[in-house]
């Protein structure tokens, strides 16, 4: 084991008061001094101790390392007043994902013409079609629902279709592009799935389209739900990765069918109900200049009997970006658990409805509402501050596990590119010594590690495992 200098300083100091005499008089001062200098040098090879046993378990540090593995994905939410004063009378029970969804319709629907003739007529290719509606959120019906892709313009890139519903735990994914969207190129033709129909992937100028529908029972009634489009690989120029295109923020028409092209043929839970509803919902996969705004880039149709869920119009949204920090504490040298802080910082914009000089309806400009963090986890028993941005947070101890979910409300500064957090830990209560932990640079050994909220935190002793978010190689 090497010895540092200020462990060496350290040794000294003891010897030095050792080989005093008798006589000499006790130093209060000199004894807190040499207790500074002791604890520093344990600091000191408690660190070098740490990135031995760090390069001894995974190897030496790529020095293009980065230990920001968030994807920034943001959460697109109606204000908490606006919920509440779309959604009606009466409350809903929380449910989780996995009670709400029963793929048990494994089969497809041919779309008659007539609806998708109207469907075309509606969201025209190519036309701007902003002036069809507006930006909108919706009330969950008590009935279940039926979901199905139904067509697909010119688009780029790749995408996935998720539903957020108000009492549901998580949000739930729907579709991803291309997935159970077939056609016949002409009338004789066999069936293809859409994607290795044209060039373009897509449905323009096909005879006809097919598709698998989505059961959703049991969603909490009266709920506000919205859906959104979570860009997967960029359209280069057209929109980035992780971007969330919702239909509160305007990036989604819908058009509710009359009798003029309403889908025949559809059996759901009811035999009985007579007049089942039927929508479309059009969705614009660009957000640059670039877009067309005609709504067709992908668009799906939902089912219901008796009801289809009901929309109402959106005048603000707010974006929420937020990232989980993962912190080591240096209580121990060779776990690499993680776990010693895990604490969520967020921050919140909100954006208004507004009109262009054309009248087309648009958003101010982001303003911030504000910064907090939520201490998720402690499972180190040293005390510790931390610092997230310009906000430094009381003094807290250390436990071997618990889960506080205690919330800082008033966090400023805080930067979610340069992650500038930081955290001091003391070796007892009664120390004024502490160990400074920043997020570290690219290629440095980390004692902080940023993922997205959703990551879970490892168990006591367990190894993070930090490289199942490293990218694959390229065969």
């Amino acid at each position: 084991m090497k010895m540092n200098v200020k462990m060496m300083a350290a040794a000294m100091a003891v010897l030095g008061a050792v080989s005093c005499s008798k006589s000499d008089m006790y130093d209060p001062v000199q004894v807190e001094e040499n207790k500074k200098v002791q604890e520093e040098a344990k600091i000191e090879q408690a660190k070098s101790d740490y990135e031995a046993n760090f390069v001894e378990k995974y190897g030496e540090v790529d020095p293009n390392q980065s230990w920001d593995f968030s994807t920034g994905t943001p959460t697109i939410s109606l204000p908490s007043s606006s919920a509440k004063a779309g959604t009606r009378a009466g409350g809903y029970e929380r449910k989780n994902s996995d009670e709400v969804y029963s793929d048990d319709k494994d089969v497809y629907y041919e779309f008659p013409a007539a609806t998708i003739n109207k469907m075309k007529e509606v969201f025209v290719e190519g036309r701007d079609n902003r002036n069809l509606g507006t930006a909108f959120a919706m009330h969950a019906p008590a009935n279940a629902i039926y979901i199905m892709p139904m067509y697909m313009g010119q688009s780029a890139g790749n995408f996935e279709l998720w539903m957020h519903v108000e009492g549901i735990a998580e949000d739930i994914k729907v579709w991803s592009k291309w997935q159970d969207l077939e056609v016949k190129p002409k009338a004789d033709s066999d069936w293809k799935n859409v994607k290795d129909h044209n060039s373009g992937s897509n449905c323009v100028g096909v005879a006809a389209i097919r598709s698998k529908y989505y059961k959703f029972s049991g969603l909490p009634e009266n709920a506000v739900m919205h859906f959104y489009l979570k860009i997967t690989e960029t359209a280069s120029g057209y929109n980035e990765k992780n971007q969330i295109l919702t239909s509160i923020s305007g990036y989604m028409r819908d058009f509710k069918f009359g009798n003029d092209g309403f889908p025949t043929g559809l059996k759901g839970i009811d035999e009985n109900i007579t007049k089942p509803e039927a929508m479309i919902i059009g969705v614009e996969d660009a957000t640059t200049s670039k877009s067309d705004h005609d709504y067709n880039d992908v668009v799906f149709m939902i089912y219901g009997e008796p009801y289809v869920p009901q929309t109402f119009k959106v005048e603000e949204f707010e974006t929420t970006y937020s990232k989980r920090y993962m912190i080591e504490d240096l209580g121990s040298t060779d776990d690499f658990d993680f776990n010693d802080i895990v604490v969520d910082v967020q921050e919140t914009f909100t954006q208004k409805k507004t009109t262009d000089e054309q009248g087309l309806e648009t958003w101010s400009d982001p303003v911030l509402k504000g910064q907090k963090a939520i201490l998720r986890h402690r499972g180190g028993i040293l005390p510790f501050e931390l610092t997230i941005g310009n906000t430094k947070l009381e003094k807290m101890d250390g436990v071997l596990s618990d889960d506080p979910n205690t919330e800082f409300n008033n966090v400023t500064g805080w930067n979610r590119n340069s992650n500038n957090i930081s955290i001091k830990v003391y070796q007892s209560a009664d120390s004024q010594t502490a160990n400074q932990v920043n997020f570290p640079q690219t290629g440095a050994i980390p004692m902080i590690i940023a993922t997205d909220t959703n990551v879970a935190w490892s168990a006591e002793r367990v190894a993070f495992n930090w490289k199942e978010f490293m990218p694959t190689p390229a065969e």
